[in-house]
């Protein structure tokens, strides 16, 4: 019994780090897929975990636009974090769903859409940020 909730204290343990190290602004540049024309987009993620559960914000800008979507459905398993964001726009929602893997400071995987334009899945690297000087 006591290796059994040394074992499960461990694993507890583990999972909270991998949630931690997943805190914090996060900025990558998200160029078009291959033999698609058009201009970088430019991300932050703003994570926040509680367990494995994820929550924050996107902030996404462009040449001709800005936008700012709630990350839903947030799950954290080890390294792997999987959530999803949803837009409106003229042509109806569309919700975006973003798969990737934290290894150190760099946040790395593919989002994908669902509904509005078809694109194909886009690879994204993030580079975590330092934190912010406290206010004095």
């Amino acid at each position: 019994m006591k290796t059994f909730f040394v074992i499960f204290v461990l694993f507890a343990a583990s999972l909270a780090a991998s949630g931690a190290e997943a805190d914090g602004q996060w900025k990558c540049e998200q160029k078009p897929a291959k033999g698609v024309t058009g201009p970088s987009i430019f991300i932050v993620f703003d994570f926040k975990t509680n367990g494995a559960k994820l929550a924050g914000k996107l902030v996404i800008s462009g040449p001709a636009w800005n936008a700012e979507m709630a990350v839903m459905d947030g799950r954290i398993d080890g390294h792997k974090l999987t959530f999803s964001t949803v837009a409106e726009n003229t042509h109806g929602a569309i919700t975006t769903i973003y798969e990737g893997l934290i290894e150190g400071d760099k946040f790395s995987g593919l989002s994908r859409r669902e509904g509005g334009k078809k694109l194909k899945p886009m690879p994204f690297l993030a580079l975590k940020q330092p934190p912010a000087p406290p206010a004095q």
